[in-house]
């Protein structure tokens, strides 16, 4: 296996590997198996995309200022 300068790969958190030792290790001493974690649920993308845009908007304008047809009252 080829490793990488500069990379530290020790500290990876690997979820998987780790809950599958620990459904091997169950299996093996005969225990019941713990129930897996529950996966975090999807983020809509499109979704948070919009929001952060909105946000963004309304950061640089705070509030809209009444247009020339407006204040003329046309």
């Amino acid at each position: 296996m080829q490793e990488m300068i500069g990379v530290d790969d020790s500290v990876d958190d690997d979820r998987y590997a780790h809950a599958l030792e620990q459904l091997v290790d169950a299996v093996v001493a005969g225990d019941e198996p713990a129930e897996p974690p529950r996966p975090e649920p999807a983020v809509d993308l499109m979704t948070a995309l919009q929001q952060s845009v909105d946000e963004a908007r309304s950061a640089r304008h705070p509030a809209k200022r009444p247009s020339s047809v407006d204040r003329e009252g046309k």
